[in-house]
C-alpha cells in the first residue's frame, strides 16, 4: 500500500509530459497529503482523511502527525490517471478502503464518502454511452454541488492539454475529446461536480 500510495510521484512526472511535451513536476501543492499520511491508494482509487477544521483559519491538515487522532469530517476519493474503475476494481477498492479505515482509523469508519472530480458532471451523460464505465461509477453517486465556472480539469485530465491551450487546438483522438470539444465549442459546461457516494454497490457478486 505504501508502494502503491508513493507511485504518486512517478505519475505525476509522466502527466506532465503528456500535457506539456517535457518531463517536470507541477504537483508540489498536492503530494503533502500522501507524504503526511492523510491519503492512501487501496486498489485502483485513492482514498483522503478530511479531518475537521478547528477554527476557520486553521486548517488541520497543518497537525500532519496527528491525523489518525483527529475527528474526521469525511473520505475524499479520487481517482488516478492510471485508475481501472472497472465496476469489480471500484468495489475492491471501497472494500479495501472500508477494512483500512475500520483498522486504522476507527473515527472514519462512519464517514462519508464524497468525490469532487470533472467525472461527476452531470454534462457527461450528455457526452458518452451509457455503458461507459465513468457514467457506471457515478450512477453511485449524488451530485450536491456543479461547478461550472472552470474547464481548467477537463483541459488536462481529458485533452492532457496546457489549461491555456485554445479550444480549436484540443486534441481529438477519442471519442470523449471529440464530443466534449464540440459540446464546449457550442456553449456547453462540464466543470467540477461534487457528490457523495451512496452506499450502493459497484459489482455484484451472485452465487449459482
Amino acid at each position: 500500500m505504501f508502494a502503491d500510495t508513493m507511485k504518486c510521484f512517478p505519475r505525476f512526472v509522466r502527466e506532465h509530459k503528456e500535457c506539456f511535451g517535457d518531463y517536470g513536476f507541477d504537483r508540489a501543492f498536492w503530494p503533502g497529503r500522501q507524504l503526511s499520511m492523510l491519503l492512501f491508494r487501496l486498489g485502483a482509487l485513492e482514498f483522503e482523511l478530511i479531518p475537521e477544521a478547528k477554527t476557520d483559519d486553521e486548517v488541520p491538515e497543518k497537525e500532519a502527525v496527528r491525523a489518525f487522532h483527529l475527528p474526521v469530517k469525511e473520505i475524499g476519493v479520487h481517482i488516478p490517471s492510471d485508475a481501472d474503475i472497472s465496476p469489480a476494481r471500484v468495489q475492491i477498492s471501497f472494500m479495501l478502503a472500508n477494512m483500512f479505515f475500520a483498522k486504522y482509523v476507527p473515527q472514519a469508519a462512519v464517514c462519508r464518502y464524497t468525490c469532487e472530480s470533472w467525472m461527476m458532471s452531470p454534462a457527461l451523460q450528455r457526452l458518452l454511452p451509457q455503458t461507459s464505465r465513468i457514467l457506471q461509477f457515478q450512477k453511485h453517486f449524488t451530485i450536491t454541488h456543479w461547478e461550472k465556472g472552470s474547464e481548467e480539469d477537463c483541459w488536462q485530465w481529458v485533452f492532457r492539454a496546457a489549461k491555456d491551450c485554445p479550444l480549436e487546438h484540443l486534441p481529438e483522438n477519442t471519442s470523449l475529446q471529440r464530443s466534449m470539444k464540440e459540446y464546449l465549442k457550442n456553449g456547453g459546461a462540464v466543470g467540477v461536480a461534487e457528490a457523495v457516494w451512496d452506499g450502493s454497490p459497484f459489482f455484484e457478486v451472485t452465487q449459482i
